[in-house]
């Protein structure tokens, strides 16, 4: 048997094993709470079709809430709260300014939305309305050609008396 194998692969290469695909490191889901420092108490929830994350200390309730995107992870979530938390506890850090520059930033989206489905809105009654001014004009128009060939055709056939 190991003749006819042997045989069978005389003059073809080898074939080596593809190389085995590299794992990627898991990352954690659970984390230590900055304000009570227990260890994995604190959890994340991504809600990307609402792109918003939220992480929650099981043990002393304190939450956290931000934005994310579609690249975002658990970690990232929990690192916006450390910085947010670093930011406030920094000298001449103060949560009203921020709470009001984040309200601030939602107000104007939102009228940028608000604005954007306005201008669509607008865009499309303007377009209806003179897509029908075009048809009834295309209508005039034709019905004064027909007038104007027959009335040529009127003073043709006096010319010709």
């Amino acid at each position: 048997e190991r003749e006819r194998e042997r045989e069978k692969n005389m003059g073809k290469r080898k074939s080596k094993a593809p190389p085995p695909k590299k794992v990627q490191p898991k990352l954690d889901t659970t984390f230590t709470c900055p304000f009570c420092n227990h260890e994995k108490s604190v959890s994340a929830k991504l809600d990307f079709q609402q792109y918003k994350g939220l992480v929650e200390c099981s043990v002393c309730g304190q939450k956290y809430a931000c934005k994310i995107d579609d690249l975002s992870a658990a970690i990232d979530v929990y690192s916006d709260w450390i910085d947010a938390c670093e930011r406030l506890n920094a000298p001449g850090g103060d949560v009203e300014e921020e709470e009001e520059e984040d309200e601030e930033v939602l107000r104007k989206e939102r009228e940028l939305d608000a604005g954007e489905m306005g201008l669509k809105k607008k865009i499309k009654e303007k377009k209806q309305k003179t897509g029908t001014r075009k048809e009834d004009q295309y209508e005039k128009d034709f019905i004064d050609s027909e007038d104007d060939e027959e009335g040529a055709s009127d003073t043709s056939e006096s010319d010709s008396d």
